[in-house]
């Protein structure tokens, strides 16, 4: 009686297992990303900082903005690579003075899961060395 019994419950137990594994792998064939934004990040200039970056992964939106008004011009940069590993960017810079406004540059797609890298920096001028950089990452 007692031999019965143990197959009993192991065919069961084995059953249960095997419909558990089948609705697993139905259910989660493609792994889920929970992708990251960064918060603020700001440059690293002395006193009131200059400049502010922000990267949301919904939407693969970069922020930048001018935050003093000390003559110079903040600027973004977001950096990934791709599956063939090719270096990816986008860059954005507020131009127009610390005004209250930040710029966005959404013109690009990361896949999602991807690790990105963002700088931001000041410049004097759109060509002018960076300076006071600062960086950070996050998951798209």
């Amino acid at each position: 009686m007692r031999g019965k019994t143990f197959f009993k419950r192991t065919l069961a137990g084995f059953s249960a297992a095997t419909a558990l594994a089948v609705g697993f792998s139905i259910a989660g064939t493609t792994p889920a990303y929970a992708g990251t934004s960064i918060g603020s990040i700001y440059t690293t200039d002395s006193g009131p900082k200059g400049g502010k970056a922000l990267f949301y992964h919904k939407g693969d939106t970069i922020y930048v903005c001018d935050i003093q008004a000390d003559g110079l011009r903040a600027w973004a940069q977001l950096e990934y690579w791709d599956a063939n590993k090719n270096r990816k960017y986008a860059y954005v810079q507020d131009a127009d003075g610390s005004n209250g406004n930040c710029h966005s540059n959404t013109n690009f797609d990361v896949p999602e899961g991807t690790r990105v890298f963002l700088k931001v920096c000041l410049r004097d001028g759109p060509t002018g060395p960076l300076r006071y950089c600062s960086t950070g990452t996050a998951i798209a």
